[in-house]
């Protein structure tokens, strides 16, 4: 039987005991818990994701309650154990792994599809999570019907798959799944219709690939941001744009110290084992004690000041070259774009790299407070970090000439916004061929 203390501040003087044979968590030196304290009215599976994430395991892809629960983290109280992971512990369980475990907490919650859960983040989906679960659930399934009645069947399917009873009739809500910030489309061909709705470039959207036969043949769940590059005809128009206030010049760390959240949810380091970030591609979820912080960060990506990267008309392909750039001046073992923000999500760190004033942010303002649930369900688009990297045109290459770091909170305190974010309502998106092919 193991003792575990968690951090000092969260259940001040109180030890949870888990034990491996009983696979339950209980208290140790009280009777029960403080009814107003962290478990209060939360169900066991949910009281066991909070043991796990607030024990310092909760990593980039959560530790499922189940693998907590029964493998043996030692502590530090006792036999001078170690509150360290390695990468691989960090890693250990799959979206699908954490997912199966949400269903459950969810199922047992006894909600419906409109129950917001604020109160409750554990039982929120992380993006990678809700594409994991529905392709395992949904993967196969028929929807032979006409059109309304098989957008219907597939809403009703994806409630049963994320753990809620299926409602027999649906409310139109904006997005048919508040609970979940989800959206469900299916799709025979490649011309996704959106209609009398705007596009929220946080929301979720789940996207079922049908074949002729009308079987589910593949999932993809992306959000809005992710769709907005898929809009051909101009009836998009998405941007938030910034530039940096007049007098401010030189590479600037704006804040330097995270926020509280972040902080609180990735316990960022100011060194990251070399081989555990050679083990890193970009495009993995954060793990916990695995981030920098960020005044480590804008240390490491000094280091681009004076980098040549080729030239390039296209800007897409230039912020590719930086992306790169920054990956190796962070020591990560290989390079990955997904087309998700953040750009290196195992760092929460989104890159632009500018030669002119200014900044092209896209559908989301860095000082969001909307959940950023490509990163997790307790982390907002401020709490990501962003590079900006200056560069000037010379010969055959752009070379950086400074940077700034800032969190998405700060952000505004450096640089000036203007413009807005204007959607049209009615939108047809042409998605690639390869769409279902992507990752």
């Amino acid at each position: 039987m193991l003792l575990r203390r968690p951090p000092l501040g969260r259940t001040d003087g109180i030890r949870v005991l888990v034990d491996p044979l009983i696979k339950q968590a209980d208290w140790w030196g009280t009777e029960q818990a403080p009814a107003n304290g962290l478990f209060s009215g939360k169900t066991p599976r949910i009281r066991d994701r909070v043991v796990a994430r607030d024990l310092g395991i909760h990593a980039g892809a959560s530790v499922s309650p189940r693998r907590f629960r029964s493998r043996r983290y030692r502590d530090p109280a006792i036999s001078g154990g170690s509150w360290n992971l390695t990468a691989n512990q960090a890693n250990m369980a799959s979206p699908l792994d954490d997912a199966l475990e949400i269903r459950a907490a969810v199922a047992e919650l006894g909600f419906d599809i409109y129950e917001p859960l604020t109160a409750y983040p554990e039982a929120v989906y992380t993006t990678a999570e809700l594409e994991a679960l529905l392709s395992h659930v949904l993967e196969g399934q028929v929807f032979d019907a006409p059109i309304r009645t098989r957008a219907k069947l597939a809403k009703q399917a994806t409630a049963n798959a994320l753990g809620y009873p299926a409602p027999k009739t649906l409310k139109k809500t904006k997005p048919r799944f508040p609970g979940q910030d989800l959206d469900v489309y299916v799709q025979q061909s490649y011309n996704l219709q959106i209609w009398n709705d705007e596009i929220s470039p946080t929301r979720r959207y789940a996207i079922l690939g049908l074949d002729a036969k009308s079987r589910v043949y593949a999932v993809r769940v992306i959000e809005g941001i992710e769709l907005a590059p898929f809009d051909r005809t101009g009836t998009l128009t998405s941007k938030y744009q910034a530039k940096r206030i007049a007098g401010r010049t030189g590479s600037a760390l704006v804040v330097p110290a995270d926020t509280d959240a972040l902080i609180h949810e990735l316990a960022p380091v100011s060194d990251v084992d070399p081989v555990a970030l050679a083990m890193m591609s970009p495009a993995n979820q954060p793990a916990n004690g695995q981030v920098f912080t960020i005044e480590a960060l804008h240390r490491k990506l000094l280091g681009l000041i004076g980098q040549a990267l080729p030239y390039s008309p296209s800007e897409r392909q230039r912020g590719e070259l930086l992306h790169r750039a920054a990956c190796e001046a962070l020591g990560l073992g290989s390079y990955a774009d997904t087309g998700q923000f953040p750009d290196i999500l195992c760092q929460a760190l989104e890159v632009k790299l500018q030669s002119a004033g200014t900044i092209d942010l896209g559908l989301v303002s860095p000082s969001s407070e909307e959940p950023a649930l490509t990163l997790s369900p307790r982390l907002r688009h401020c709490d990501t970090r962003y590079l900006i990297a200056y560069a000037s045109h010379q010969a055959d290459a752009f070379v950086i000439d400074e940077i700034v770091v800032s969190t998405g909170a700060a952000f505004y305190g450096e640089f000036q916004q203007f413009g807005g974010l204007v959607q049209n309502k009615k939108l047809q998106l042409r998605l690639p061929r390869d769409f279902f092919d992507s990752e």
